[in-house]
């Protein structure tokens, strides 16, 4: 989605390299020129033979989609289908029908997919999505929150309102101007800068020069009591990675000072969306630190005497492994918009509170019309609006959704006083939430059947299979799943749970769930949750190679980076009690053989010997080195490339017994 690559900016790309220098549709999209690789792939298609179309349409399908244009996406999606890409275009195909409000035919999309893969229950969590979207779309009428397209909008893309003194509106926008003349090549539009609206005339006029020298600009948020504004803008040259960051500036001497960067923003990543707090000492805001829980998510900084605290993460029934953005703080009250499944389709506004506990509360959908298919975001309230007998809060909301000016428009959005029949939504009652858990145990279905490292086609359903279902050393439930591989089972709040599957012939695996502070959708009474546990056929004196298992040049001890796997086979071991092993090392054929032999019996020890440490009984290993009898790939010494002495130099296992 356009907003995503807004904030995700490796190349900003607006001066030095220019468009002529790209011939073909191909490379403007490996470039990230989507607007020109529209232009150039739809004429390529046109003359494109029957070969080449498929791969044609899914660019386009991808271009359109990261220019977020849904409609034009989702057509080239479907002809990218038809053409024969392949799955990963009926993917985003369901995922285009749904972003276009087209739920029936997203549900048929996914359902398709599902038979495809031999895997029914695989897209179960964005059919019940669908379904629940189509619910909220037919509701849009009794839904208390009406929505107004403001003036302000163009065919270009406004975003991003932010309240400005007491009768006046910043907002972002590509439009063309004097102030934004340089091109995002991503979009083929001017770079977004600074406007503000004044209401009570409706005119608009540029955002002051100190906001809107550099960059992009991206969404600000304005301390009236403080004289601040905290500000996003992204930049970066041809020649330089770009970043999204947060800027501060005061006013100061009768006119805005050039913003300066916060103290606790860091080089190479991004942050943006920022959101003050009414006493000016919480700023929350979005950035994609490596230590979230993925994606985007909600961060928050305090002010104190010496200045800035550093970065906390909001908890997980706000921050999910999607991406949270677009914070707005209303006292105890937090509205942000996410993507994670569920919604509507696109980014959904969502909106949390403290609740007695002094805990954050479920998320709630704030449904349709504020939300759509498309992505909806930047969701403020106003707190200058005048209450009346019909209407009793009113604010701003952006959304990208289809009849609008163009592009991203802004809209004003009004609370009306619901009639008599109607039971208002009333958001932070409490409610009382159930968990079910639904577990599929899969299967690998292998390219060779008779090589345990060949190319996994799929997974599918395991028929026959055995569960135990443990909260610590409880065991809950037991039994068979059905002939779709799956069972279900009621859980409790607050809790870890272990499901352990088995089957004869195949070895023993587990997978683990937690309810605790687990993102549900507020608008269910039942909060379902998935988990797919996969078992792997016994392969008995078959070696089968453990991944990313590497050696420093002429040295034979255990690498850290090669821990990660080992602990994998280390669970294996500890779940599959009965099963004995050899651990096998090859080496390449450069060096002697005698050489080779003694150092892969000395790597194949430095392995058991890792495992017998992390508590395996030393009567169930076996090392063996094999030097370079073995090799996987059989090639001349002298000839072989890299990747061949690669493939020969790998760490393997197999089950004796």
């Amino acid at each position: 989605m356009r907003l995503l690559a807004f904030l995700l900016i490796s190349s900003l790309a607006i001066s030095c390299q220019t468009s002529s220098k790209i011939k073909d549709g191909k490379s403007a999209y490996e470039r990230k020129q989507f607007a020109l690789a529209v232009r150039l792939l739809t004429d390529e298609y046109q003359k494109a033979g029957k070969e080449s179309k498929p791969e044609i349409s899914y660019m386009l399908g991808e271009s359109y989609s990261r220019l977020d244009e849904v409609q034009d996406a989702g057509n080239w999606y479907g002809q990218a289908v038809a053409d024969g890409y392949g799955l990963n275009a009926n993917l985003k195909y369901a995922f285009a029908l749904k972003d276009m409000e087209d739920y029936r035919g997203a549900i048929r999309e996914f359902e398709k997919l599902g038979e495809s893969l031999r895997d029914p229950q695989r897209f179960r969590r964005e059919i019940t999505s669908c379904e629940v979207a189509a619910d909220y779309l037919s509701k849009k009428e009794s839904n208390p929150y009406k929505l107004r397209n403001l003036p302000l909008n163009t065919e270009s893309a406004e975003f991003a309102p932010a309240l400005y003194n007491q009768d006046e509106i910043v907002f972002a926008s590509d439009r063309s101007s004097v102030i934004s003349k340089d091109i995002y090549k991503w979009t083929g539009r001017n770079l977004s800068k600074y406007y503000l609206f004044k209401k009570q005339n409706q005119e608009v006029l540029p955002f002051d020069a100190a906001f809107n020298e550099i960059g992009n600009s991206g969404s600000m948020t304005y301390w009236a009591a403080g004289n601040e504004i905290i500000c996003t803008i992204c930049s970066g040259t041809d020649k330089t990675d770009g970043f999204c960051q947060l800027y501060i500036s005061q006013f100061s001497g009768g006119a805005w000072q050039r913003p300066t960067k916060l103290p606790f923003v860091e080089d190479g990543q991004n942050y943006g969306h920022p959101s003050i707090s009414q006493d000016g000492n919480v700023l929350v805001f979005t950035s994609d630190y490596e230590k979230g829980f993925g994606g985007f998510d909600l961060y928050a900084v305090r002010r104190n005497e010496n200045g800035w605290s550093q970065p906390s993460i909001l908890p997980q029934p706000i921050n999910t492994d999607a991406n949270e953005l677009f914070p707005f703080l209303d006292a105890d009250t937090l509205y942000y918009s996410s993507d994670y499944t569920g919604g509507m389709g696109g980014l959904d506004v969502y909106m949390t509170y403290v609740n007695a506990k002094g805990d954050w509360s479920a998320p709630i959908n704030m449904k349709s019309p504020i939300n759509s298919g498309a992505d909806d975001f930047g969701f403020i309230l106003d707190p200058n609006f005048v209450k009346s007998e019909t209407e009793l809060k009113s604010g701003y909301v952006s959304s990208s959704r289809p009849g609008g000016k163009g592009a991203d428009d802004i809209y004003q959005w009004t609370y009306v006083v619901p009639k008599p029949e109607i039971v208002p939504d009333t958001p932070k009652s409490e409610k009382v939430f159930t968990y079910l858990l639904e577990t599929t145990i899969q299967q690998k279905e292998l390219e060779n059947p008779q090589n345990p490292n060949s190319r996994v086609l799929r997974r599918s359903p395991l028929m026959g299979a055995n569960y135990i279902v443990k909260n610590g050393k409880t065991v809950l439930a037991e039994g068979k799943v059905d002939e779709t591989g799956l069972f279900k089972i009621q859980l409790e709040a607050g809790q870890d749970y272990e499901v352990i599957a088995t089957k004869m012939g195949y070895l023993t695996n587990n997978g683990m769930v937690s309810t605790k502070n687990f993102p549900i959708d507020s608008n269910q009474t039942q909060q379902k949750l998935e988990l797919k546990v996969g078992l792997d056929k016994i392969y008995l004196n078959k070696e089968i190679v453990l991944q990313d298992i590497y050696y420093d040049y002429d040295k034979y001890n255990i690498r850290a980076d090669a821990k990660v796997n080992l602990n994998e086979l280390i669970k294996l071991l500890n779940l599959n009690q009965k099963i004995k092993i050899q651990l096998a090392s090859h080496t390449d054929c450069r060096g002697s053989e005698a050489y080779n032999l003694d150092l892969s019996q000395k790597r194949a020890q430095s392995v058991v010997d890792y495992l017998i440490s992390s508590g395996i009984d030393a009567s169930r290993l076996v090392p063996k080195g094999f030097g370079e009898s073995k090799p996987a790939v059989n090639c001349i010494c002298a000839q072989c490339k890299d990747e061949e002495h690669q493939a020969n130099r790998r760490t393997t296992f197999s089950i004796l017994r």
